[in-house]
């Protein structure tokens, strides 16, 4: 899971500017589970994805999280094909935790950089490899949650 070397845009100007990106993060306005969960039901855009890379993910990088091959997103991404159940879920998982680091950072990059960084409090593993599952997400919230209130996580 490397740096990418692309610049990184912040959340807030990618939310505006990119449509399907722009859907998907109202989600994240109205956070009603019945509304995140009919739009995951039917499919988030797989533009979602080209939209988490333009933030400073690669890749690998999402794939990971997803349980998916990176062969396998570009092959969504070009094709425009919406994402199944899972994969929407979990994208959606991973926009929210990059969100709530941005928010507790100040600074999307800022947020980037924790997230690729082994943690202490995770057990020495990285906050992108604990998202790939429900509890690990759970510690990663209570570390961001811990430096919005001033500690260090």
């Amino acid at each position: 899971m490397g740096n990418s070397s692309k610049p990184v845009v912040p959340l807030w100007t990618l939310w505006k500017r990119d449509r399907d990106f722009s859907k998907v993060c109202s989600l994240l306005e109205d956070p009603s589970p019945v509304s995140e969960s009919a739009a995951i039901k039917r499919g988030l855009p797989a533009g979602t994805w080209r939209a988490l890379q333009k933030i400073g993910l690669t890749r690998d990088e999402i794939a990971a999280v997803l349980g998916n091959s990176a062969k396998t997103i570009r092959r969504k991404e070009d094709s425009g094909e919406a994402l199944d159940v899972a994969e929407g879920d979990r994208t959606m998982r991973l926009l929210r935790v990059i969100t709530e680091a941005a928010e507790a950072f100040g600074d999307t990059a800022k947020a980037l950089s924790w997230m690729r960084r082994p943690n202490t409090a995770l057990l020495g593993k990285t906050p992108l490899e604990m998202i790939a599952t429900d509890a690990g997400t759970a510690l990663v919230r209570r570390a961001l949650g811990v430096i919005a209130y001033g500690g260090v996580a």
